[in-house]
Order: C-alpha cells, then sequence, then structure tokens
C-alpha cells in the first residue's frame, strides 16, 4: 500500500486515527475522531492528548506511555474516557503503535480510538438484569438447580440449599448422585440422559440430605442451550414429602388420614365424574357450602364460568392418561358469590376400590394480590422517578421566572399596574412550584426540608388551591396567636391539600369544610404517642359521606382506596409526611355525616419571617460571590438578583471550575465571600464532592447548598455535610437575601 493509499485510508477510515508526538501533542487526527469527540480538525491540532482525556484515567494511560517511551513495550491497549467539547463523557477502547527512530527512540504514537460507550451501556444493562433474574431465582419458593452434561451442579438457589443443609460453594462441581436417594438413583439418571436428549421430563424423586433426612421432590427438568448445543440441565423442585405423608397414611389409617386432612389448611377432597365423594372441612370453609351441599353439587358449579371449559379439558386428557399440569389455578366461586383464586394439584388413586380424583387445593388470593400491590409499588417506582425528573428541571426554570419577577417588582412602584402584574404572575408561580413539591414528594416521599412556616397562612393557601372553582365552601376557625411550626412547607401542603381533596369529593352535590387550628400543650399522660410539649393542632372536618366501620381501620393503608380511580396513596402519603415531621394524624368518622381530620406539629419557638420581597432593597451589599450551577438560566438569573443587591458575581457550571476559581480567587487577594452550590450536576461535580474539595482549601468557607430536588439526604440535613445554609429551588429576590445575610451573619 503506498503513501496515498495510506493516508486515504486515515482519512475516510471508520475509527477515530491520531499521531500524538511523545510530548502529547495532537499533530494528525481524522475526521472520523473529529466527529467522535465534537472538534474541528484544527482545534484538536492545537491541544494535548491529556487536555481530552478524564482526568480519573491520566495515571494508567500516562504509565502505559512511559512504558513505551522506555522501551519495555512498542504498544498498548486500554479502555478510558475522554472528553467531547460538550463536556459530554464517552467510552473508548485505545490502541496505539510507536513508531521508533533509529536511535530506538519513540518518534511518534499512531493511535486508533473507538467509541465503545453504547457498548458499555448495553453491558451495564444486561448486568442489572441479570442482577434482577437472580434475585428473583434466588429467593423462589421451588427449588432450582442447573446442573451440566456431566451431572455436576452448576448453580443452586438458596432455597435448595436449605434443603440440602449445605452452601452452594460446596455443592458446586460435586455430582447430583450422592443427594438421591440410592433406590430412586437409576431411575432419576435415566431421566437426566433423556433431558440431554433434548426432552422435558417430569418425576418424583426421593432426596438424602448431608444427616441422612429424607424429603420427596415433584421434579420438572428441561434441557439448557447455548449456540444450539444442549450444556445441561435445568430443574425445578416442590417438596411434596407432606403430601405423599399424608396419602401414606391415608392407606395405613382412615383415622390417621381424617385426623391429617381435617386439620390441613389446606382444601383436600376427593372426587369422581363431577361429584364429591369427600371433602375436609377447609372446602367448607373455603366454598361457604356444607358438606352435604357439596355432595349433592356438581364439582364444576364451583370453577368460575371462563375457567370450566379448561378444568374440563384436563379432565378429559386425565381419564384417557395424557400428561397435565400437576398445579394450575383457578377461580371458586363461593356460595355468597365471591370469586377467590385457588392453586389446585390432582391425582389418580385408589379410593374404596375404584379409581377417583384426590384434588388439594389452596387459596392464593391474598398471595396474587400482594403479587399485584408489588407490580403497583414497581409501575409508581418508575413514575416517581420519571416525576421527579420532570419537577427537578421545571424548578430550575421556574427559579428563572420566579426569580426574574420578583427583582423585575423591586424596579416597579408598589402601586403600578405594572406591579399588580408582576404580583400575580409571582403568585401564579408560586402555585406551580407548589405544584413542584407535590411531584418530588410523590417521587420519593423525601427527608423534610424544614423551615419556619405560619400554619394559618398554609391552611389558606392550600384550600383556596384546591377548592378553586369547586362548589364547596370553606370556612376558617384558626386564632391570631397560632403557634409557627418547623417543617416542608412542600409536603405538610401536600397533607393539607390531599385531605380537602378527599373531603370535596365526597360531597358532590357541595356542602362546606371546616378548618380549625390552634395552640396545644401535650403532657405525659396523652394517649396520642406524641412526646410532651408544644403542639399546633389542626382539624379539617367536612359533611360528607363519612367512612364506614369496615373500611375506617384501612384508611392510612398502601393502597386501599373506595374509590374506582383513586391510587390508595393519598392518606398513606399524608400519615407518613405527619411522622416524618415526629406529629401526629387520626381521623374520626360517621358514616353518613361527615369525617375530621386531626393533625398534630410539633411548635416552632421561632417567629415566621414576613414576606421579605416586600423589604427595602435600597441596602448595599459588599462582597464576591461564587455562584456553581449547570443551567444558563439558573446562573443568568441569580446573577442578576445578586448583581442588583450590590455583590460582585462569578458563575461555574461544575465543581471543577468552581474549585477553580475558588483558588485563584484566594491566591490573587480577592476571596469569595460566600459560595452557592447547586447540588446535581449531571456528568460532573456537584455540590456535595465541591464541598468536600473546598472544605480542605478553606475550613471556613461559607456556602450555601441549592437543589430542585429536596430528596437528597443533603438539603435536610446540610449541616453535616459542611454548608451553612439551605435554599430550595425556585426563589425569589428576597428568599436568597435573607439565606444570604443569615449565612453571612453567622
Amino acid at each position: 500500500m503506498n503513501e496515498e493509499q495510506i493516508r486515504k485510508y486515515f482519512e475516510l477510515g471508520l475509527i477515530g486515527m491520531a499521531v500524538i508526538t511523545p510530548e502529547r501533542n495532537i499533530i494528525e487526527v481524522n475526521n472520523f475522531l473529529c466527529d467522535m469527540l465534537g472538534y474541528t480538525m484544527e482545534e484538536l491540532l492545537r491541544i494535548k492528548w491529556s487536555d481530552i482525556s478524564h482526568p480519573d484515567d491520566l495515571q494508567i494511560n500516562e504509565a502505559k506511555l512511559n512504558q513505551v517511551l522506555s522501551g519495555d513495550v512498542n504498544g498498548y491497549s486500554l479502555e478510558k474516557r475522554l472528553i467531547r467539547k460538550d463536556d459530554n463523557i464517552i467510552i473508548v477502547n485505545i490502541s496505539s503503535k510507536c513508531i521508533r527512530k533509529e536511535d530506538g527512540s519513540v518518534e511518534q504514537f499512531i493511535t486508533l480510538v473507538q467509541d465503545i460507550t453504547k457498548r458499555k451501556k448495553a453491558e451495564e444493562i444486561v448486568r442489572e438484569s441479570e442482577l434482577k433474574y437472580r434475585t428473583v431465582v434466588e429467593n423462589a419458593r421451588e427449588y432450582i438447580w442447573q446442573l451440566d452434561t456431566k451431572g455436576n451442579f452448576v448453580f443452586v438457589n438458596r432455597h435448595a440449599e436449605e434443603m440440602s443443609d449445605c452452601k452452594s460453594i460446596d455443592l458446586k462441581g460435586k455430582n447430583f448422585s450422592p443427594a438421591i436417594h440410592p433406590d430412586d438413583l437409576e431411575h432419576v439418571q435415566a431421566l437426566f440422559l433423556d433431558t440431554l436428549n433434548g426432552n422435558i421430563n417430569e418425576y418424583e424423586t426421593r432426596i438424602v440430605d448431608d444427616k441422612g433426612n429424607e424429603d420427596v421432590l415433584l421434579v420438572q427438568t428441561i434441557p439448557l442451550y447455548e449456540d444450539g448445543e444442549i450444556t445441561g440441565t435445568l430443574s425445578f423442585g416442590r417438596n411434596i414429602t407432606e403430601r405423599r405423608k399424608m396419602e401414606e397414611a391415608l392407606r395405613e389409617s382412615e383415622d390417621k388420614y381424617r385426623t391429617l386432612v381435617e386439620q390441613s389448611h389446606d382444601c383436600i377432597y376427593i372426587y369422581k365424574g363431577n361429584r364429591f365423594l369427600f371433602v375436609n372441612d377447609r372446602v367448607c370453609e373455603f366454598t361457604g357450602y356444607s358438606k352435604e351441599e357439596l355432595y349433592d353439587l356438581d364439582f364444576l358449579q364451583l370453577i368460575h364460568p371462563d375457567d370450566r371449559s379448561g378444568i374440563e379439558e384436563y379432565e378429559r386428557n386425565r381419564s384417557i392418561g395424557k400428561n397435565i399440569p400437576s398445579v394450575y389455578q383457578t377461580r371458586i366461586i363461593s356460595k355468597d358469590g365471591q370469586i377467590r383464586f385457588m392453586e389446585l394439584s390432582a391425582r389418580i388413586i385408589t379410593y374404596q376400590g375404584e379409581y377417583a380424583i384426590l384434588g388439594m387445593g389452596r387459596d392464593i388470593s391474598v398471595q396474587l394480590k400482594l403479587d399485584e400491590e408489588r407490580q403497583k409499588v414497581q409501575r409508581l417506582e418508575s413514575l416517581g422517578i420519571f416525576a421527579g425528573g420532570i419537577a427537578h428541571d421545571f424548578n430550575n426554570f421556574l427559579t428563572g421566572i420566579l426569580g426574574n419577577i420578583s427583582l423585575a417588582k423591586t424596579m416597579s412602584e408598589p402601586e403600578s399596574d405594572i406591579y399588580r402584574i408582576l404580583s400575580n404572575s409571582e403568585n401564579a408561580s408560586n402555585k406551580a412550584s407548589s405544584l413542584t413539591h407535590q411531584l418530588l414528594t410523590f417521587a420519593k416521599g423525601g427527608v423534610p426540608v424544614r423551615e419556619n412556616l405560619s400554619i394559618n397562612e398554609l391552611l389558606r393557601q392550600s384550600a383556596d388551591f384546591v377548592l378553586s372553582g369547586s362548589n364547596v365552601n370553606v370556612s376558617y376557625d384558626i386564632p391570631c396567636d397560632l403557634w409557627s411550626v418547623n417543617a416542608d412547607k412542600g409536603q405538610i401542603s401536600q397533607v393539607i391539600q390531599n385531605i380537602i381533596i378527599n373531603a370535596d369529593q365526597s360531597m358532590p352535590d357541595g356542602g362546606e369544610v371546616l378548618i380549625k387550628a390552634g395552640n396545644a400543650e401535650i403532657d405525659f399522660d396523652t394517649s396520642m404517642h406524641l412526646n410532651p410539649g408544644r403542639y399546633v393542632k389542626m382539624e379539617i372536618s367536612d359533611k360528607g359521606t363519612g367512612i364506614s366501620e369496615d373500611h375506617f381501620s384501612k384508611i392510612f393503608d398502601p393502597f386501599f382506596s373506595t374509590k374506582k380511580k383513586g391510587s390508595g396513596l393519598g392518606l398513606t402519603t399524608a400519615f407518613s409526611i405527619i411522622k416524618k415531621h415526629d406529629g401526629n394524624i387520626i381521623a374520626k368518622s360517621r358514616y353518613g355525616i361527615g369525617t375530621t381530620f386531626i393533625i398534630h406539629l410539633p411548635a416552632s419557638n421561632e417567629k415566621v419571617i414576613g414576606n421579605t420581597d416586600k423589604k427595602d432593597y435600597s441596602e448595599t451589599h459588599e462582597g464576591r460571590i461564587l455562584i456553581m450551577d449547570d443551567k444558563d438560566i439558573v446562573r443568568t438569573t441569580v446573577s442578576s438578583m445578586l448583581e442588583h443587591l450590590g455583590y460582585d458575581i462569578e458563575c461555574t457550571r461544575n465543581g471543577d471550575e468552581a474549585i477553580e476559581k475558588y483558588c485563584n480567587a484566594r491566591l490573587n487577594g480577592k476571596p469569595f465571600k460566600l459560595v452557592i452550590l447547586d447540588l446535581t450536576i449531571p456528568g460532573g461535580k456537584g455540590g456535595k464532592e465541591t464541598i468536600e474539595k473546598l472544605r480542605k482549601i478553606d475550613p471556613d468557607i461559607r456556602a450555601i447548598v441549592s437543589s430542585g430536588y429536596s430528596t437528597d439526604p443533603v438539603m435536610a440535613h446540610y449541616r453535616e455535610y459542611g454548608f451553612k445554609g439551605v435554599i430550595m429551588k425556585p426563589y425569589t429576590l428576597g428568599k436568597i437575601e435573607s439565606s444570604i445575610r443569615e449565612v453571612i451573619k453567622t
């Protein structure tokens, strides 16, 4: 291949290529690598290879280069991270070969770069998927084990370990034969070989553990394939020892049989030709029929109409000797019309000298309900993550909107139309902010981010917000001297709104909600499970349908709802929030008359600071403040607000930039008076990591942590992480001015 052909391949190659000097200068690069990194060719030729390498990977990269420079090797390959021009990080596979001069020194490095970011992400997804399914297998109720083609254990789940009284590390690599009862071994080995020929087998066998104990297993074994070839078997076993003991007892003694069967928690029955020949007491309890009624009843009448054809098909196949599932599920209709799910198993036996069917049934309604609720939780967790992400981004935009509105208000006359319009816009933005707080609380529940609050104001705002446009009126009985509380405004608002929403929905034809509040002293004699002290007591009452006695004890249970479209999470969330605030919530209700919810929250010793946006901002402020936030709109808005107050502002996008500017400012004799750090910086150092570095540089640093996502414990316990203050997005000019003043003062 001539030089022109090599050059053409270099330029048009479908892999990134670069020529690098021993001094790490990039002297040649192809277009593919430029596109990969987002730089132009001219830009890449002006920087060093180390400039685009991830800082955490520099050490290993330098070690590889030094090995080549020292003459130990002529090249190297490694995975590392590169930083694109847009600050995004990609994972690449690098292969580098050196070209040496006649004296043996390195003249150049020819480097090939392959972007493997997508592959790495895919591998991570596969690892997570494998972990999920391994968790399911490990916690399955069945015994699960895998054998290789020689019959040696490759894997056993936790349940099988307990059965064998061994640990997987002891079983792995050992043959299954010693675990099988000697009298069953030949049969089981034959079935194992048959499975290796591609057949599925189901059988019973006895197993013996290390202590000589025997158990009977119902086993299903299937072949395992890899690249079209059978590499072993996978077995699922269910312990049916008790079932077999029961059958033995039936054969040995009618008295023993009846004692065992009648005391069983499972439904046990014998039938022939769709007529019951025997049922135990549990069948009567389960179906609601007496034994006499069941003996006169067609077996299929108990089966849900939609399931009957399947059961009839099973019976036909069983009667002609075909294989049918040994365990299956169906719906049973009880005498009072209730539908319940049952797991059935049946087999042919000899009863009173004739062939009949012995069946066992287990109520799995609760288990299926739990599985359904578990799926709900998983869906809600996914929805919660999505909701939290939306709220986080929305709060960043609201910071820009609300901050600019509050800044514009300071530049307007309070009596002007512009000031009035800005105030209306500010109120609308605050309502939007309250919605994001609800999303965040729904997303995680979150540790409360507390502030001193006026419950009077919060009750009125929440009620007006929920009942806007409703045919339900609200009246208040709240004293002027009501104590304040130290609480999370967004979470307590959600509690109040959830209760008022329930009240509104209980009065579809209209009505009235009464909201009362007062101060309360709780002593040692209380029965409300509250610590002695000062509390603010709230009562929210309606004159709706009330709650029936059957439902009253379940109103705080997860997923319990009497509404067709209800999630059953509103009061559960309210209960959780109040408990996290060291308070108490109870309900009183009379069916057909109405419901009252009573809430106690610990009172605060502090006074609520008035609306800080109404203060005079003519006071001058001095000092330099460093702002770190990845959003342009936040940096621009906060800079404008603080510059309006008189501060000298510098902004950074991530922790590395913030640390660099903070150090340079100290070296140049112009230190920052305070820093405001965003908690979450995608792809970079956030507030938590940055404050750790800055405190090592300056132990007396004054820092405020800011975020639009309150579920992180840093927001609730900011002092433990080295911050002097906290501010939730979105915030107004008055709020940030007050926060800065408090931090500087302390």
